[in-house]
Protein backbone atom coordinates (compact mmCIF):
# COMPACT_ATOMS: atom_id res chain seq x y z
CA UNK A 1 0.00 0.00 0.00
CA UNK A 2 1.51 3.74 -0.72
CA UNK A 3 -0.38 7.37 0.03
CA UNK A 4 1.18 9.85 -1.57
CA UNK A 5 -0.11 13.87 -0.99
CA UNK A 6 -0.72 15.68 -4.48
CA UNK A 7 -1.79 19.02 -4.71
CA UNK A 8 -5.89 19.14 -3.25
CA UNK A 9 -6.33 15.35 -3.01
CA UNK A 10 -4.67 12.49 -1.48
CA UNK A 11 -4.15 9.09 -3.56
CA UNK A 12 -3.81 5.58 -1.59
CA UNK A 13 -3.15 2.33 -3.47
CA UNK A 14 -3.53 -1.10 -3.21
CA UNK A 15 -1.48 -3.52 -4.72
CA UNK A 16 -2.62 -7.05 -5.04
CA UNK A 17 -1.04 -9.91 -6.37
CA UNK A 18 -4.21 -11.08 -8.65
CA UNK A 19 -3.99 -9.84 -12.20
CA UNK A 20 -7.36 -9.33 -12.48
CA UNK A 21 -9.22 -5.85 -11.99
CA UNK A 22 -11.65 -6.46 -9.21
CA UNK A 23 -15.17 -5.03 -9.71
CA UNK A 24 -18.32 -3.74 -7.77
CA UNK A 25 -20.36 -6.46 -6.78
CA UNK A 26 -23.75 -6.13 -4.75
CA UNK A 27 -23.60 -8.00 -1.19
CA UNK A 28 -26.25 -9.91 0.39
CA UNK A 29 -28.25 -8.17 3.14
CA UNK A 30 -26.51 -10.75 5.89
CA UNK A 31 -22.69 -11.13 3.86
CA UNK A 32 -19.79 -9.70 5.55
CA UNK A 33 -18.32 -9.51 2.57
CA UNK A 34 -18.06 -7.60 -1.03
CA UNK A 35 -18.69 -4.27 0.30
CA UNK A 36 -14.60 -2.59 0.09
CA UNK A 37 -15.27 -0.85 -3.58
CA UNK A 38 -18.81 0.32 -3.03
CA UNK A 39 -17.37 2.08 0.12
CA UNK A 40 -14.52 3.44 -1.95
CA UNK A 41 -16.40 4.55 -4.70
CA UNK A 42 -19.28 6.33 -2.02
CA UNK A 43 -16.29 8.08 -0.59
CA UNK A 44 -13.60 9.17 -3.15
CA UNK A 45 -13.42 11.47 -5.42
CA UNK A 46 -12.34 8.83 -8.32
CA UNK A 47 -10.91 5.24 -8.58
CA UNK A 48 -9.39 2.75 -10.62
CA UNK A 49 -7.27 -0.31 -11.68
CA UNK A 50 -4.05 -0.15 -13.39
CA UNK A 51 -1.43 -2.83 -14.37
CA UNK A 52 2.05 -2.35 -13.38
CA UNK A 53 3.57 -5.56 -15.69
CA UNK A 54 3.16 -8.16 -12.70
CA UNK A 55 0.33 -7.18 -10.34
CA UNK A 56 -2.58 -5.00 -10.31
CA UNK A 57 -2.82 -1.48 -8.62
CA UNK A 58 -6.31 -0.16 -6.93
CA UNK A 59 -5.96 3.59 -6.40
CA UNK A 60 -8.67 6.02 -4.56
CA UNK A 61 -8.40 9.68 -4.60
CA UNK A 62 -10.20 11.85 -1.57
CA UNK A 63 -9.96 15.00 -1.73
CA UNK A 64 -8.48 16.80 0.95
CA UNK A 65 -11.01 20.12 3.32
CA UNK A 66 -10.75 23.10 2.39
CA UNK A 67 -9.01 22.37 -1.16
CA UNK A 68 -9.84 24.04 -4.29
CA UNK A 69 -9.79 21.98 -7.31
Amino acid sequence: MSVRREPGTVVIEVHGGHPDAPRPRGPDPDDEHRRGLQLVAALAAGWGVRHDGRRKIVWASLDLPGAES
